[in-house]
């Protein structure tokens, strides 16, 4: 981890306790790109209101090293878009855009549907990258979608 810090996970005796003997665990060294998103597996659907849940993540960069328990980093913020929603005869039934730090929540009767992802957190060619995805958001359930762009 040339460089970098690697972080306690615990130690005994506890902090400010004294021993002449000290235990020390170490959380792992790791390692991931610089810029990640939420680690999930996508679309995910949980019960509850019949809604899309979209945030836009770009990922990849550079190595990052870290230490962590498990490796395991808190989910990042999502960044700005805007979420426009198509149904089946390509008409744009809704559009909401979000700032930093904020997901998309479009409540949407049950069907299928194209959504169309602009971020407005980043420019290719001076143009808002965009990405579709196709997905039913059955009755009763929250489905989360989320947009990524990959960098080098």
């Amino acid at each position: 981890m040339d460089g970098a810090l690697q972080t306690v996970a615990r130690q005994s005796p506890s902090a400010g306790r004294r021993s002449t003997d000290v235990t020390v665990w170490l959380n792992p060294s790791c390692q991931t790109t610089a810029a990640h998103g939420p680690g999930i597996r996508e679309p995910t659907l949980k019960s509850g209101s019949t809604e899309l849940i979209s945030g836009f993540y770009v990922v990849g960069g550079p190595l990052r090293l870290f230490s962590a328990p498990q490796c395991k980093l808190p989910e990042p913020l999502p960044g700005a878009g805007t979420v426009e929603v198509i149904d089946a005869r390509g008409t744009v039934i809704a559009t909401q855009t979000s700032i930093r730090g904020r997901f998309v929540k479009i409540p949407l009767p049950a069907g299928s549907y194209t959504i169309r992802g602009t971020f407005l957190n980043a420019t290719v060619n001076g143009n808002h990258p965009m990405s579709s995805e196709t997905l039913v958001i059955p009755v009763g359930q929250t489905v989360r979608q989320d947009f990524f762009l990959d960098v080098p």
